[in-house]
């Protein structure tokens, strides 16, 4: 009878174990998972690539894309400056930046969004965490803008939420009725039309710059008007004789920015803002 008495102890003596076993190999798992889903980021890999798109003739298709160049130059000089390299990098896309003729023109917009689309690419297979932001000058901004329209749009190389910012100077595609300009109030759009399709998901990330008298961005609507057409030559004939479209490094949008100093502080807000890999 002893013997009997004894078997329901063992039998939970058992079970105890059992119980003790199965939390351990769980509690195993869990943290096995844990390691396996937070790695490291690779090596070279930034929290954000900020992506740089010059414009015509600030580059070339063998430039070097990790040497800053032309007016943009001065925003990305402000985010070295203020981000560490793992948690900001630099990349200034190589491309014609040709403009002869409209041909011409368009021929090298089209290879400088393929080859910011397949830079971009390039990085998120190496850096699959990586966030990114975009800005353009000039030709660059067309580029920029398209790109991000077809990141917005969904069929561009990331997703929209890894586009933190876009940031267009002097975008020959401006559409005043949609863009966030900053700075004072610019009369006219772009001298190249707006876009077929808005950005988007992206479209409340976007902002543009635009100096009066910039005719690349700020071109007047004299369809169908001979006075507006006789005023647009006018400042046709002015704004070949100026520098305004090289202007934005001392061109204020508010009492304390330029328009290069308010995008580097605006972008390297996003970048203080981005997730840490």
């Amino acid at each position: 009878m002893s013997l009997g008495r004894k078997a329901p102890t063992a039998t939970r003596g058992l079970q105890v174990f059992l119980g003790v076993a199965v939390l351990l190999v769980a509690v195993l798992s869990a943290a096995c998972s844990s390691i396996s889903t937070n790695k490291p980021k690779p090596a070279g890999c930034p929290d954000v690539q900020t992506v740089f798109v010059p414009g015509t003739y600030e580059t070339h298709v063998g430039a070097d894309p990790v040497v800053a160049v032309g007016l943009l130059k001065a925003v990305s000089d402000r985010i070295v400056a203020s981000a560490a390299p793992d948690r900001a990098g630099i990349y200034f896309v190589p491309y014609p930046a040709q403009f002869t003729d409209l041909a011409n023109y368009q021929q090298s917009v089209a290879a400088g969004a393929k080859a910011t689309t397949d830079a971009m690419a390039a990085t998120v297979s190496r850096c699959p965490d990586v966030s990114f932001t975009l800005t353009g000058f000039s030709q660059g901004a067309a580029v920029a803008g398209d790109v991000a329209t077809q990141i917005g749009q969904g069929g561009g190389p990331v997703a929209a939420k890894r586009l933190l910012g876009v940031g267009l100077v002097s975008d020959p595609n401006r559409n005043p009725s949609t863009e966030k300009l900053i700075g004072p109030a610019v009369e006219g759009g772009g001298l190249a039309g707006a876009r077929a399709k808005d950005f988007g998901a992206v479209g409340d990330r976007v902002v543009t710059f635009c100096v009066a008298g910039d005719l690349i961005c700020a071109m007047p609507n004299v369809a169908g008007d001979p006075a507006r057409l006789a005023l647009a030559l006018a400042q046709l004939g002015t704004y070949l004789t100026s520098q305004v479209h090289s202007s934005y490094g001392s061109y204020k949008v508010d009492s304390g920015n330029t328009a290069t100093s308010w995008l580097a502080n605006w972008l390297n807000e996003k970048i203080a803002a981005a997730p840490k890999g």
